[in-house]
């Protein structure tokens, strides 16, 4: 399964040391969002200024934003995360005409002026035709 947004607290496919994951927490993994993490050794780790206890071995279930966390973890403990950035433009289009069918959120706000754009429409196949 490839890594990528499942949303909520779904089960994430991209390990990250907890080193590397606080060293680019404001650049590369800004709009990232972790559900999981599992130390090497028992210890803590610091969340939004909170000593959150982690046992040696066990994955703790957690819902944070990488720029959540106050200190450096170590590379002995891992966070498993997603990228969650949502101004990505949607796909999936079932409509002929795309022209009124692009963009991202910024432009379905409107931020800037009026907007005439909208989101694609996307069709999930399965379910013996139950789709709504």
């Amino acid at each position: 399964m490839a890594g990528g947004n499942y949303g909520g607290l779904s089960n994430p496919t991209t390990p990250i040391p907890g080193d590397a994951l606080f060293s680019a927490k404001t650049t590369t993994y800004l709009n990232w969002k972790c559900s999981l993490m599992q130390a090497d050794t028992a210890g803590d780790v610091v969340i939004d200024g909170l000593n959150v206890y982690v046992a040696a071995g066990v994955q703790s279930v957690i819902n944070i934003s990488p720029t959540s966390l106050t200190s450096d973890p170590g590379a002995g403990v891992t966070f498993w995360c997603y990228s969650c950035s949502c101004s990505s433009p949607m796909s999936g289009t079932t409509f002929p005409d795309t022209a009124f069918y692009t963009g991202n959120t910024i432009n379905a706000l409107g931020e800037g002026g009026p907007s005439n754009r909208l989101f694609r429409p996307v069709i999930i196949g399965g379910g013996g035709g139950l789709n709504s």
